[in-house]
């Protein structure tokens, strides 16, 4: 991939929902069309995936060598499950980016930050991040 001197092009998409085929397919079209960095926003495993299906999801991105970074969303709970996956898969591809309630600066100094979840306004209400 050629570097630029701006980010021209994003791909932004969400929620993936486990769906790894179609998550490659997309990803091989912003190769394509010279995509500098992708964004994937929302539910990334497949409901009770588990590991096995960050590790897919993870792995299609991976797989893609294309600056990416990703807010989980309320179904990618337990998160101690989701952490731990995607910090094994940032160490093993350095272009990937979890952005949970932190950021990462991408292509042409462009600052991503995200917060991951369910927002709820009810005081009382349980979190649902550990379950």
């Amino acid at each position: 991939m050629t570097k630029r001197a701006h980010l021209r092009r994003l791909v932004a998409a969400g929620p993936i929902n486990g769906a790894a085929e179609g998550l490659q397919a997309l990803l091989g079209e912003a190769a394509e069309n010279e995509a500098d960095a992708a964004v994937i926003v929302g539910d990334l495993a497949a409901p009770g995936g588990g590991k096995e299906s960050f590790r897919a999801i993870f792995r299609a991105l991976g797989e893609a060598r294309l600056p990416t970074f990703w807010v989980p969303g309320a179904a990618d709970a337990p998160l101690s499950t989701y952490l731990r996956e995607s910090y094994n898969m940032e160490l093993v591809y350095p272009h990937l980016n979890g952005v949970h309630g932190t950021f990462a600066i991408g292509p042409s100094h462009v600052l991503f930050a995200g917060m991951g979840g369910e927002i709820v306004d009810e005081l009382e209400s349980t979190r649902l991040e550990d379950g």
